[in-house]
């Protein structure tokens, strides 16, 4: 998985700096979400959010995401959600 974004993470020529990957159902996001994790590069490169959350973690997470995330943020990293994110996250990624 690893080796599929590092040769995917190229765009035009430009090294993309933020990956998303949007799964259903949440357990696949999960499963990504931890094959990922395993990679020590990424450890603390990778975020998971999905609707299983208790409000007030999944705030605390909503948090981060949109700090590392956000439109003027230069993390480089990889996010990992489900439909959750599409109902009222405010986040910056390009295809």
């Amino acid at each position: 998985m690893l080796r599929a974004w590092q040769s995917s993470s190229r765009s035009n020529g430009k090294v993309m700096e933020k990956l998303l990957f949007l799964l259903i159902p949440w357990e696949r996001a999960i499963e990504v979400y931890k094959a990922l994790k395993n990679y020590a590069e990424l450890n603390d490169k990778v975020l998971l959010t999905h609707s299983r959350f208790v409000k007030n973690h999944r705030k605390e997470i909503e948090n981060e995401i949109h700090k590392k995330f956000g439109k003027d943020s230069d993390f480089k990293g990889i996010f990992v959600t489900t439909q959750v994110a599409e109902a009222g996250l405010n986040i910056s990624a390009h295809w």
